[in-house]
């Protein structure tokens, strides 16, 4: 009688390069979904037009008016975020300069509401463009820590369930050609 020790059939080969294909190709989407649930978003210069709120060049003030110095940033939060999970990490100013919060502007985290001042660098500032950079929670982001703890652990999980499958594939193939 021949030993099929280590020998694996065609089938089993296929079956086991199958469940490999299909767990790399939920592996990304695993991780992209835990991801959501554990981690801010970060926006990089998103454009603030704030030509609304200067003045007419040929008035004595010559710079904001600060009845239309308001600007809400794309991604304001609402729902449980506003108290929960408010804007954060900002910076702000035009393409050339970054402006002092407290100075030439301020923001509010729990409405994404941009307040600028008419101050020298706001006034100064030849360009009506600006951007700001700020960090928000998506929808489905876990906002007390230990869910997110948890929400850490699914791709881990994801990634042994593939090796146990394989590993109890091989091992019952090996043992059926015994």
């Amino acid at each position: 009688m021949k030993n099929k020790n280590g020998e694996v059939t065609i089938g089993g080969i296929v079956m086991m390069l199958m469940v490999i294909i299909a767990c790399l190709a939920l592996t990304s989407a695993i991780f992209s979904e835990q991801s959501v649930m554990t981690d801010k978003r970060a926006i990089v210069d998103e454009s603030i037009d704030i030509s609304s709120a200067r003045m007419v060049a040929d008035t004595t003030e010559n710079g904001i008016n600060t009845t239309a110095s308001n600007f809400t940033i794309a991604n304001f939060p609402e729902g449980w975020k506003i108290t929960d999970c408010p804007i954060s990490l900002v910076t702000y100013g035009n393409t050339t300069t970054e402006w002092a919060v407290g100075t030439d502007y301020a923001i509010e985290g729990s409405s994404g509401i941009v307040t600028i001042f008419n101050s020298t660098a706001v006034r100064t500032s030849e360009s009506n463009s600006t951007l700001i950079d700020y960090s928000y929670c998506q929808d489905g982001y876990n906002k007390d820590s230990g869910s997110r703890s948890l929400a850490g652990i699914i791709g881990l999980f994801a990634v042994l369930g593939l090796v146990v499958t394989l590993a109890g594939f091989g091992l019952k193939e090996w043992l059926s050609n015994r």
